[in-house]
Formats: C-alpha cells, sequence, structure tokens
C-alpha cells in the first residue's frame, strides 16, 4: 500500500511544481536573479531559525548565512519583519511540496491505528522538519511580536484551515466536526511547542519528542474515527 502524508495544496503536488517551473521559466535574467536572492535568503533564515531561533535570526546574521550583500537583502526585504513574511510564505510552500520520511504505509479505515496514523504522519510531514521546525519558532514568536502578528496573521489562519480540514475529510467524531477542530487545535499547539524546544538539545529530545506524540496521537484516537465510507475523503479546495 502507498504511503501517503498530508497534502495541503489542492492542485497536487505534482501540477503545483510544474506551475512553479513555467513561472521560472517566464522571468527575464534580471527577475529570475531577483528570485535566485530571495531563495537564498529565504533559505538561510530557515537554517538560523532551526539553529539558533528567532531573537538570534538578525538581518545581519540572514545576510551573512546567505552570502549576500546588504544592499541586496534590503532590497528585497526592507526589515526584519517584511523578510519574516517571506520566510514564511515559503516555508509553508515548503512543507506542501515536500514528503514526511516514509515509517508507515496508511492503515485501512478497519485498522485500529488507524486514527492515530494521521497525527504521527502530520507530525512528521508539518513539524518534524527544518521547515517545519522554523516555522513553529516564527508562529510562537507572534506571541510578543504584534507587528510580525499583524502582518502573517492571515497566513496563518489559513494554514491552520488547511490542516483542519485535511483531518475533518478523513476522521470524524461522535460530537460532531467541532469536536474534531478542538483535538486537532490541541495536537498543532503540543506539536509546535515540541518542533520549536530546544534548539541546542534537539538530539537528546528526538526520542523524547516521539514518545510524547505517540502518547498524544493514541489519546486523540480514543476519541475520534474514521470518516464513514459515504463521506466525500477529497480534501477540500482551498478558495
Amino acid at each position: 500500500m502507498p504511503s501517503e502524508t498530508p497534502n495541503l495544496d489542492a492542485r497536487g503536488r505534482g501540477a503545483a511544481d510544474e506551475a512553479e517551473e513555467e513561472r521560472q521559466e517566464a522571468l527575464s535574467p534580471q527577475e529570475a536573479k531577483s528570485a535566485r536572492t530571495r531563495r537564498a535568503i529565504c533559505e538561510a533564515a530557515t537554517r538560523s531559525l532551526v539553529e539558533f531561533g528567532y531573537r538570534e535570526t538578525s538581518v545581519l546574521r540572514v545576510q551573512s548565512m546567505a552570502g549576500v550583500s546588504r544592499g541586496a537583502l534590503t532590497h528585497q526585504y526592507p526589515t526584519k519583519i517584511d523578510m519574516m513574511g517571506a520566510v514564511a510564505e515559503h516555508l509553508m510552500d515548503a512543507v506542501r511540496r515536500t514528503r514526511a520520511p516514509r515509517t508507515q504505509a496508511r492503515p485501512e479505515p478497519g485498522d485500529p491505528d488507524f486514527v492515530a496514523w494521521h497525527f504521527r504522519s502530520a507530525w512528521g510531514r508539518l513539524f518534524h522538519t527544518a521547515e517545519g521546525r522554523a516555522l513553529s519558532e516564527i508562529f510562537a514568536a507572534m506571541r510578543t511580536d504584534e507587528a510580525l502578528q499583524e502582518r502573517i496573521a492571515p497566513m496563518i489562519a489559513d494554514w491552520d484551515e488547511r490542516i483542519d480540514r485535511w483531518f475533518l475529510s478523513r476522521l470524524s467524531s461522535p460530537e460532531g466536526d467541532g469536536a474534531v477542530r478542538e483535538l486537532v487545535r490541541l495536537f498543532r499547539a503540543v506539536a509546535r511547542g515540541l518542533s520549536s524546544e530546544g534548539a541546542a538539545d534537539r538530539a537528546r529530545l528526538e526520542a523524547e519528542h516521539e514518545r510524547l506524540i505517540e502518547r498524544l496521537a493514541t489519546l486523540i484516537a480514543s476519541q475520534l474515527q474514521p470518516r464513514s465510507a459515504a463521506a466525500d475523503d477529497t480534501p477540500p479546495k482551498h478558495e
């Protein structure tokens, strides 16, 4: 049975990649150069967020890690908030396009592990990656940075809705869809906290995080069930 991981891009991974390739081919040489600079900045910021955290990810540090001039960086992103808004968008797109490691094929709906598998899969795909950890750093910084919150709150609302709808297309509760959303929200909060915990001590925490996610997935699974086969199991398209 093929492995399945959360696909939050309504177009599908292949179509999304083809659209991006077509867009890149249509760029002028100068536009292509600017696109490469933005990508280098976003990738450097991602590495910095994972290694040093949000507070220590300064414009100067990202400039150095990206290997670009200060002028090139500030031309693309005049402020740290501008840069982080672009990085958040870059990371969400990267997570949508990449797969988690294949550890287990998706169980059939009648399998006792069916529900818990979805939460383990979401952990591996959406949170337990470099991109997921970097996103969690940005999300955590929003609590004390009002300018950052204002900038990326709409993106996060859309992101969370995509996650909710992916789970809702597959899982249900006797208490209704509201109960599913509440449990998914609980899972997201815990997963984001774990993924941004102990950047300097991540190797030691790796096994502990896996145990905690397994326990959480098992607890949540006791309150959910596979959505009826009569229901549409296709992830809803994002408008």
